[in-house]
């Protein structure tokens, strides 16, 4: 599964590394893509959540291809090649929670 609302699921519940304060320590970073842009095809050593605030998106996970709209989510496992595209009309803003907060 790559996707989900957060309504849904917790998409970090495995970041807690068995730490019973339930903290989690994690890097935080915001982007913006203009219309037919694309982050290009990456890679990184950890893992990410990615939220839609606003504007169309299509997100390419490992070979899956799903569509985001604002308020979704995608998992992005670590050493998974994923690119975003913006295929809106508009300025499509993203905020991305690392796993790893030393990575953002």
């Amino acid at each position: 599964m790559t996707t989900a609302h957060a309504d849904e699921e917790d998409l970090t519940q495995d970041w807690r590394d068995g730490d019973s304060t339930g903290r989690i320590d994690f890097a935080v970073a915001t982007d913006r893509l203009e219309p037919g842009a694309t982050t290009g095809r990456r890679e990184s050593g950890s893992e990410q959540v990615l939220m839609v605030v606003d504007g169309d998106a299509r997100a390419y996970v490992n070979g899956e291809e799903t569509p985001l709209t604002r308020g979704s989510s995608v998992l992005i496992p670590a050493l998974v090649p994923h690119e975003i595209e913006n295929v809106g009309d508009s300025t499509l803003r993203l905020i991305t929670a690392v796993s790893d907060e030393r990575a953002a």
